[in-house]
């Protein structure tokens, strides 16, 4: 079967008029399979493939191959600490792609309001995040207290040169430099944690925020900055520190997550046609005439279970079809 002819055809469907498109990708795939002989001779039935985030291509050359015989079964599990469902953005179709069943995080079932696309959907499975599980105690959040000087960590996301990773997931690095040079310059007493990788880091950080995780130093400070929905973000959601969040534009968010994260933080819509210095201050004046209370919904829908809290047996279970 000529694979040119079926990359038309996935162009087609997906209206991708770029025409280099698809001896790009022919060059790109060729290379990496040609790096990776051994994927060919990966050959098993009546058999199950356990693996991590299909964001790797490795796990999705493998189950690829895996899958080709019918018999076979593919478990995949979510990488992060919530489910890649709050993001309305192709990346969502791959992450769910090449596998029978995946292993999400929280309570809630979001596979009726999935659409199918280009790749059939799995067969969805519920866990509680064990990390969030560590760090979540309630409902009830901090108040932040303007007057008191607290100490902030800024936890950036990502510069990446002319590296690109798909729609919503960065923007221009100049336009980034600049918004983050103003943000650390209008808050007294903040942090920066750089994100580990950066491709170039404008702005040093402490040698201690280098070397740790975020999960590791959360507790050094008395309020979190972010603007992009993260894993270090939705672990900072679970504390019951303050969070300020500043909508820059990057990430497709589904509404009903969006608005549990509006209840839980600060939120600020950036316009990167304004200057930031001036957005940036009236939040804080915002921030110091109305600091209302509030609350934490977005964990216990998103990252906790109540059910399932240990991942062997729930792989027990789906592997023997155990009471799913």
């Amino acid at each position: 079967f000529d694979l040119n002819i079926l990359l038309k055809k996935i162009m087609k469907f997906l209206n991708i008029k770029n025409n280099n498109f698809s001896y790009n990708f022919m060059k790109f795939v060729m290379k990496y399979i040609s790096e990776k002989k051994n994927f060919q001779n990966f050959k098993a039935k009546n058999s199950v493939l356990i693996v991590g985030t299909n964001m790797n291509i490795n796990n999705r050359l493998v189950s690829a191959i895996f899958l080709q015989e019918k018999s076979n079964k593919v478990i995949s599990i979510n990488h992060a600490n919530y489910p890649f469902y709050i993001y309305k953005e192709p990346i969502r179709e791959i992450e769910y792609s090449f596998c029978t069943d995946y292993i999400s995080f929280g309570n809630y079932n979001f596979s009726k309001k999935l659409k199918k696309g280009v790749f059939n959907l799995p067969k969805f499975h519920f866990i509680s995040s064990p990390q969030i599980e560590n760090i979540y105690k309630s409902k009830k959040i901090d108040k932040i207290n303007l007057f008191k000087n607290p100490k902030y960590l800024y936890v950036s996301n990502q510069f990446n040169k002319n590296h690109r990773y798909g729609p919503f997931r960065d923007m221009d690095d100049k336009i980034y430099y600049n918004f983050q040079k103003k943000l650390l310059s209008t808050f007294n007493n903040i942090d920066i944690k750089n994100h580990p990788k950066n491709f170039i880091n404008y702005f040093k950080a402490k040698p201690l925020l280098r070397k740790k995780n975020f999960d590791q130093i959360l507790h050094l400070y008395d309020v979190y900055i972010f603007d992009y929905f993260s894993t270090a973000f939705s672990t900072a959601v679970a504390t019951n520190k303050p969070i300020i969040y500043f909508d820059i534009g990057l990430r497709n968010l589904e509404k009903d997550a969006l608005d549990l994260i509006k209840k839980r933080v600060y939120y600020f819509k950036i316009n990167l046609d304004k200057p930031f210095g001036d957005q940036i201050k009236k939040s804080l004046l915002i921030l110091k005439k109305n600091n209302y209370t509030k609350k934490n919904l977005f964990t216990q829908k998103y990252s906790l279970n109540n059910k399932n809290k240990n991942i062997n047996k729930l792989i027990d279970k789906i592997i023997w079809k155990k009471n799913l």
